[in-house]
């Protein structure tokens, strides 16, 4: 009887250092509960800011192109990195307060071990499904008045790239139309501003540093009513981009604009 206690101690002992050893070997940098983000902000691996324009509709088929390709950068993220997500409404609405942050926990990369399965599940439940879960709500719109663009651009790159390390990568997506309509500039009425603007006291209201980060545009293309771009768009904000020295530049153009929504 003394024997088998014996056994049964060093047995439970040996499965204690196992799961310890599980344990340190996926926690191998502690994490916050409600963001998953590493405690050290040292430890993210890049930050990811989205700005989601809420001011008018997209299509459905706009609305699967873009879930498509939001589901794509979260699969194929790296563990710590961090997505911060806001929303671009009308300007007496606008909340600096990101509609939520959260990191990659880690996805394992082999199959039917512990520490893998306790991996996957954190992946699945915790990060990924909660994610896009929340980013589809974002695409459900009530069309509004005007559209700040430019404003929200500043505030999230003031508020959120301060966050990490400046060693730390930095990517800005914007999916929008990219049809700014506010006191500072609009593009409606089939006009876009020339080199003036750039020399303006308007345009320096809104600039910011944009060195270091990449910008994503997912362009929402509309081709009919006063939601059209006009002429020479994608270069007006080009040009906004670069002057204030953005280390990318990349317009992705979102599918599905035939397929028509209410214009303003």
């Amino acid at each position: 009887m003394h024997l088998k206690n014996i056994i049964a101690f060093c047995v439970l002992f040996l499965i204690g250092v196992s799961i310890l050893y599980i344990s340190c070997l996926y926690f191998d940098t502690p994490i916050q509960s409600k963001t998953l983000c590493p405690s050290e902000n040292d430890k993210i691996k890049r930050i990811n800011v989205i700005l989601v324009d809420r001011t008018e509709d997209f299509t459905e088929i706009q609305k699967l192109d873009i879930q498509k390709r939001f589901s794509m950068i979260i699969d194929n993220s790296s563990k710590g990195e961090l997505f911060i997500i806001h929303e671009i409404t009308q300007r007496d609405l606008l909340v600096i307060e990101p509609e939520f942050e959260i990191c990659n926990p880690g996805r394992p990369k082999q199959l039917f071990t512990v520490e893998n399965v306790v991996s996957r599940k954190k992946f699945d439940e915790q990060f990924r499904d909660k994610t896009v879960q929340k980013f589809d709500t974002l695409l459900e719109i009530e069309e509004q008045d005007d559209s700040p663009i430019m404003e929200m651009i500043q505030a999230v790159v003031i508020g959120d790239f301060n966050k990490v390390p400046e060693t730390v990568p930095r990517r800005l997506i914007i999916i929008s139309d990219m049809m700014q309509h506010s006191s500072i500039v609009t593009h409606y009425g089939n006009k876009i501003s020339g080199q003036a603007f750039f020399q303006s006291k308007m345009f320096k209201s809104v600039s910011t540093p944009l060195e270091n980060i990449d910008i994503e545009i997912w362009y929402v293309q509309r081709f009919s009513g006063s939601s059209a771009q006009p002429k020479g768009h994608k270069q007006f904000w080009n040009h906004y981009f670069t002057s204030m020295h953005a280390r990318s530049v990349v317009f992705n153009p979102i599918s599905g604009a035939g397929w028509g929504v209410a214009s303003k």
